[in-house]
């Protein structure tokens, strides 16, 4: 039977009690930079917050720390789902969410990158400071590309470097509602993926569906191996009896939460990870856990699941969502700022 555990602590401190090789599979969306700030100004974690940096450079710190950790932790076969969006530098925050309808409708607006511009002079700017104003910053790419090439690609600095696959688009056909005068609407988030070694556990056929049209079929490996014909002609194609591949490309919309949580990400993005990278029995972990997503649907297909978050106040949501199956712990090791 699975089993989920919520550890209500900073992500670095508490993954640097975990033992080595200790989950299979980590499912996580961190905190983006400069969107939102959850935790309130007195909070004794405030300063651990990731998101709150001062740089996209910084927050590219705080992130490739943070898988440096997670390579120990993880097991050699093991995987990284990391969920990103972007920000445009001396952005407004969240948008939409403050408008009537959005999901932060009548609360004070957090202010965003737009805060830090008056800190910035244009003929000062070094690499480790913010683009143009309203350039997006390229974080989920720069993310990714730095995993690959085994350095920070803002300030140089060194970190673990990881196998990186092809990256998952999410597309939403129904994004958060904002007005937009000058660009296209935003409607997708990049999920960047891992692993510690060229060969990982990876299940394909947990998660590959019919195919719909003729443009989907594959060779089957026998088809493929095939001589061609008289007239050298390809190989008859066939089916693949197991399915198809899912594309790098997930159209699912955004599901709606009524807990007090302004980030989760729906259950069905991260379905397919969960069955593809970690076994039934195996354990995911979700650094990020806010609400218990991660934790809810990896305990409902058999996985058993750990979360940890710096808000105190998810632990209740998590167990709303995950049941009598988690149990919530809130060490004492940690040192708070």
């Amino acid at each position: 039977m699975s089993h989920a555990r919520f550890i209500v602590g900073d992500a670095m401190s508490v993954l640097r009690t975990m033992p080595a090789q200790s989950v299979q599979s980590v499912i996580t969306s961190p905190p983006y930079l400069a969107k939102r700030a959850y935790l309130p100004a007195d909070h004794p974690r405030k300063a651990q917050e990731i998101g709150q940096e001062g740089s996209p450079a910084d927050f590219l710190r705080s992130l490739l720390e943070l898988t440096d950790e997670l390579h120990r932790v993880l097991r050699d076969d093991g995987t990284i789902w990391i969920n990103l969006g972007d920000t445009a530098a001396f952005s407004g925050g969240s948008g939409g969410d403050y408008l009537p309808g959005g999901q932060r409708a009548g609360q004070a607006r957090y202010e965003g990158t737009a805060a830090k511009a008056q800190h910035v002079k244009r003929w000062s700017r070094t690499k480790d400071d913010w683009p143009l104003a309203k350039s997006v910053c390229w974080v989920p790419e720069l993310f990714g590309a730095s995993l690959a090439y085994g350095r920070n690609l803002l300030n140089g600095e060194p970190c673990i470097q990881w196998v990186t696959r092809p990256p998952v688009t999410w597309c939403k056909p129904a994004p958060t509602p904002g007005e937009i005068l000058d660009k296209f609407r935003e409607s997708t988030e990049l999920i960047v993926w891992g692993a510690k070694q060229g060969s990982y556990y990876f299940d394909l056929d947990a998660v590959r569906e019919p195919p719909k049209e003729e443009s989907d079929r594959v060779f089957t490996r026998d088809a493929f191996h095939a001589a061609p014909g008289a007239h050298g002609s390809a190989p008859d194609r066939a089916y693949n009896p197991r399915g198809v591949p899912p594309l790098t490309h997930w159209v699912i919309n955004t599901s709606g939460y009524k807990g007090a949580h302004f980030a989760t990400f729906p259950p069905e993005l991260i379905v397919r990870p969960v069955l593809a990278s970690c076994p039934p029995g195996g354990t995911i972990l979700d650094p990020f856990a806010g609400s218990g997503t991660t934790l809810a649907v990896a305990t409902g297909h058999g996985r058993n699941a750990i979360g940890i978050d710096i808000d105190e106040r998810n632990a209740d949501l998590a167990a709303a969502r995950v049941g009598m199956f988690l149990d919530v712990e809130y060490p004492t090791f940690e040192v708070v700022a």
